[in-house]
């Protein structure tokens, strides 16, 4: 670590404390804490900001916002999580740091607190390309007075709407006005209702059509979109051309839904649908075979991140730029080498490599993403080092252990325990040995 960043993660670690310790003197005796655990919050959270493999999670009943907000734009803190902000004071801090032309935040999470946008005036959250609220209570209309102008992924999950003069808001509604004034990538409204709050004629009139055709992932599980014109979504799906995976788990729909839905995905473009949880009967089932939308109907589950990252990152866009890579360069500097490792996908590098007639060496794997994170270590974290590792895919021992050498203790960790502790010196030995007998054929030929 050099000394600049040292400073600077010290600087962030007492700045840190120094949130704690203010946050605690605004709270009433009982609730405060003792020193020892604000210096042990201020430590912790300062790790989160300068790991870039995490996201800081800022509990807001602990820390002054003001002063992590300073901290996260010092930084340059792109992924936050704000927990617990209910509070005014909070609000109008959190808004001003997030509505800086110089925030730096790109993917905001808002999750446990009364989240209130002001009916007069509106918010821009310039950098903001990832928003989530999860478990809130939203106050105004966020579809009208909020803007994230470079907005790329919307997620409201088991959010409620506040009652104003004893009405409900939409909040559905309002989740699709927002999404309507962006070019989405991702849509997420899950665990809540769509149609609280709308007329009757509302339902019927619900407007799929604001979703952008830019949008690549849908994800409805455990909402009552068969009340909020679903004969409308069906004709929307194939219009979405760049559609490639929706989720409808918990969604109470019936083999009438499936017949109908299977239509709407004959003629789409959606690679893979998540039903599962609904109330199919095997008849029902029967109307997703042969299709070449890959359908899951099993007992009810939600996609993990990873798995809608590789479900996206698996389409044919990634297979496009990896076949059209003329040479190891241009596998490296497209970025693809990066996306294939993030989705489990590795194995087409190695593919296209021996194809290509090129190997990767130890530098290749020291190259870094544009979030300066190593190609070795995101291999690592999916769970992809028997993929490197294997003496099928090296030439060079010396090479091999260089790349080996790149590996922390604790990334081997799960492929030592898979394959047993000897598994690299086992596939070393078989890379020399191979090179060997490989001398002695090129000595005899001769």
């Amino acid at each position: 670590m050099n000394k600049d960043k040292q400073y600077t993660e010290m600087q962030a670690y007492n700045s840190c404390v120094e949130a704690a310790k203010i946050r605690n003197d605004q709270k009433c005796d009982s609730m405060q804490i003792d020193e020892p655990n604000m210096v042990r919050l201020g430590r912790g959270l300062a790790a989160q900001v300068f790991d870039k493999n995490q996201k800081a999670n800022v509990d807001l009943d602990f820390f002054n916002a003001e002063e992590v907000l300073s901290v996260v734009k010092k930084s340059k803190k792109d992924r936050v999580v704000l927990d617990h902000y209910s509070e005014n004071f909070l609000q109008e801090n959190i808004n001003a740091a997030l509505c800086d032309k110089e925030s730096p935040i790109k993917d905001l999470t808002l999750q446990n607190g009364s989240y209130s946008i002001e009916t007069k005036g509106s918010k821009n959250y310039h950098a903001v390309e990832a928003l989530s609220l999860v478990n809130c209570e939203i106050v105004g209309s966020i579809g009208v007075n909020l803007t994230c102008e470079n907005l790329k992924a919307l997620k409201f999950d088991n959010c409620r709407a506040a009652f104003i003069d004893n009405k409900e808001k939409a909040l559905g509604e309002s989740a699709l006005n927002l999404a309507e004034n962006h070019l989405l990538h991702r849509f997420t409204y899950k665990n809540m209702s769509l149609e609280k709050g709308l007329s009757r004629r509302a339902h019927a009139e619900f407007d799929w059509n604001k979703l952008s055709p830019s949008t690549e992932y849908i994800n409805l599980s455990k909402t009552d979109i068969k009340e909020c014109n679903f004969d409308g979504f069906l004709k929307k799906l194939p219009e979405l051309k760049n559609l490639k995976m929706i989720e409808l788990a918990g969604c109470h729909l019936q083999d009438y839904d499936a017949s109908r839905l299977s239509q709407a995905l004959t003629k789409s473009s959606v690679q893979y649908a998540n039903l599962s949880g609904n109330c199919f009967s095997e008849e029902g089932e029967n109307n997703f075979k042969g299709l070449k939308t890959e359908v899951d109907t099993s007992s009810y589950f939600e996609c993990s991140e990873a798995l809608i990252s590789k479900k996206l990152l698996r389409s044919q866009p990634l297979l496009g730029k990896i076949k059209s890579a003329t040479s190891k360069k241009d596998l490296i500097e497209s970025g693809v080498i990066f996306d294939a490792a993030s989705c489990d996908a590795f194995e087409l590098i190695t593919k296209r490599t021996k194809e290509l007639n090129v190997q990767l060496d130890s530098s290749d794997f020291a190259s870094k993403n544009a979030d300066g994170i190593q190609l070795i270590d995101i291999i690592a974290k999916n769970r992809q080092l028997d993929r490197v590792f294997n003496h099928k895919n090296w030439k060079d021992a010396v090479e091999m252990q260089k790349t080996w050498n790149l590996v922390s203790e604790e990334n081997r960790a799960p492929y030592l325990e898979k394959y047993g502790k000897g598994v690299f010196q086992r596939n070393k030995n078989q890379v020399m040995m191979n090179a060997v007998i490989g001398k002695v054929k090129n000595s005899k030929s001769k």
